[in-house]
């Protein structure tokens, strides 16, 4: 079967599904039954693309499972779940203070919510 790769398209309706959430994801397109996602896998019914509000991944999900509460597999979806709320609740530190540096001796880096060193490691 050769398969073509189509563009996603606006979908008003799934915009809405998006916006109406409530939780800030933003809509970004839409996919047919049987197009060709991003990750190469053939969608088995409609998708969307959406961002997510924490981490700014953009990723597919299927249209019923994001109005079934699907969230991002790319990240904790929100602070209290993250790796840093636990570290600054552990050290009494919030991570961008200088003292966290210097006791750690790591940056934190939250673009990517890990931590690296000083040789970027």
């Amino acid at each position: 079967e050769n398969l073509e790769v189509i563009e996603m398209y606006y979908n008003e309706k799934h915009a809405k599904v998006v916006e109406q959430r409530g939780d800030n994801y933003q809509y970004i397109g839409s996919y047919k039954r049987n197009e060709i996602l991003n990750n190469g896998n053939v969608a088995k019914e409609s998708y969307i693309r959406v961002k997510c509000p924490y981490c700014g991944t953009e990723y597919d999900v299927s249209k019923r499972g994001f109005e079934h509460g699907s969230k991002c597999d790319y990240c904790c979806n929100e602070y209290k779940n993250s790796f840093a709320y636990h570290i600054e609740i552990e050290l009494n530190l919030k991570l961008e203070d200088d003292k966290f540096y210097v006791i750690t001796r790591t940056k934190w880096f939250w673009q990517v919510n890990s931590c690296k060193n000083n040789n970027g490691n």
